[in-house]
């Protein structure tokens, strides 16, 4: 997990409510597929950011999941009364030298892409980060990305490294 951080409900909630708030709008627009990519991008991003057991994207995942966590957790609290308590979460196998190049590239690229996007998309990019990050720690999504995410990220990540001469290990 990302800087050993662990989700609650009052996060996963937040995660939830962002999602759902995301899919409500792009049913009550025209319902082109093409509408959910920004949303996706940025789920995508957060949900890869995890995956940095450190550095500063990792950490950013962190904060963000902890920021969620702290949120969600007053709200359950002052909207219904509920308490807060701890998601159970699963390892995910770490990510090879290609693979973390590949995160780290791929989260830059987004960010030079958010810098120039219309306020709308900026925002539904932002929200799926922070949708990635607080789900993408759940025991569910870890099982499913740790088993097919995670393998595809660090096979392409390293045939790139192959390409330019990284033999792995020093």
């Amino acid at each position: 997990m990302t800087q050993a951080t662990q989700l609650t409900i009052g996060g996963a909630a937040i995660g939830l409510m962002l999602l759902g708030i995301a899919l409500h709008h792009w049913w009550k627009g025209k319902r082109d597929p093409k509408d959910l990519i920004p949303s996706a991008e940025g789920v995508a991003a957060g949900v890869l950011a995890t995956l940095c057991t450190g550095g500063l994207i990792g950490g950013a995942a962190g904060w963000i999941a902890g920021a969620a966590n702290g949120a969600g957790g007053f709200a359950m609290g002052a909207a219904a009364g509920a308490e807060d308590g701890v998601i159970a979460g699963a390892e995910m196998p770490p990510l090879s030298p290609g693979g973390a190049v590949l995160v780290v590239v791929g989260i830059v690229i987004l960010s030079v892409a958010i810098k120039g996007a219309p306020k709308t998309q900026r925002r539904r990019i932002l929200g799926g980060v922070i949708v990635g990050a607080t789900l993408g720690l759940t025991a569910g999504a870890a099982a499913i990305l740790g088993g097919t995410l995670v393998p595809v990220v660090n096979s392409i990540g390293d045939a790139a490294l192959g390409v330019i001469g990284y033999e792995g290990g020093a």
